[in-house]
């Protein structure tokens, strides 16, 4: 149900990106057109609103049809991609 509120408060909001750097990945799967190896990074330059790191996997650098592989917290710099992943 809604309930109207009486006394009126405001939160702050952190909306930020922060990239993180040096990426390299390294792939171990041998099957044609499938992918699978460890995958690592630096932190961003400015990690300070960082809470964790989600993996996509996408048809090109705009994320073109991504898929969630997974997540770390933030003080992961690898993150393991299964091998056979398509």
């Amino acid at each position: 149900t809604l309930v109207e509120q009486s006394t009126p408060v405001s939160h702050v909001l952190f909306d930020t990106s922060a990239l993180p750097r040096n990426l390299d990945f390294l792939d171990i799967d041998v099957d044609r057109n499938e992918m699978g190896g460890n995958l690592t990074w630096e932190a961003p330059s400015d990690p300070t609103h960082v809470v964790e790191y989600v993996i996509y996997l996408g048809e090109n650098a705009y994320g073109k049809d991504r898929s969630l592989l997974g997540n770390v917290s933030e003080s992961t710099f690898e993150f393991f991609v299964p091998l056979d992943t398509l």
